[in-house]
């Protein structure tokens, strides 16, 4: 759902809302620091290129580029993983030669 930015015309205060001007009461139409009268400053072009996007990259598309980042991601950590436990290995390889070569004395 898009948010919609409004903007105080005396005192330049900043708002945002996920409702229109239009659906919004008489009471909020008003700047909360000075009452001055807000107008909406949110580009309609970027409503517009929301929709066209959502329209373009179907749900199936999103959700297969999706699962294609996961299952990179997933990839990713298992190397981590097992970098990790060779590492663990060698430093007790490590430490039992160690130790066996202080019993050996």
């Amino acid at each position: 759902m898009p948010k919609y930015g409004f903007k105080c015309k005396s005192c330049g205060a900043k708002f945002y809302s996920s409702v229109s001007l239009e659906n919004l009461p008489n009471a909020s139409k008003k700047c909360d620091f000075c009452g001055g009268n807000i107008y909406k400053f949110t580009n309609e072009a970027h409503i517009s290129q929301y929709a066209y996007l959502s329209e373009k990259y179907k749900k199936k598309q999103y959700k297969k580029e999706k699962r294609g980042k996961l299952e990179q991601s997933v990839e990713e950590q298992l190397e981590n993983a097992q970098k990790k436990l060779h590492k663990k290995m060698r430093h007790a390889y490590y430490a039992i030669s160690f130790l066996i070569s202080r019993l050996s004395k």
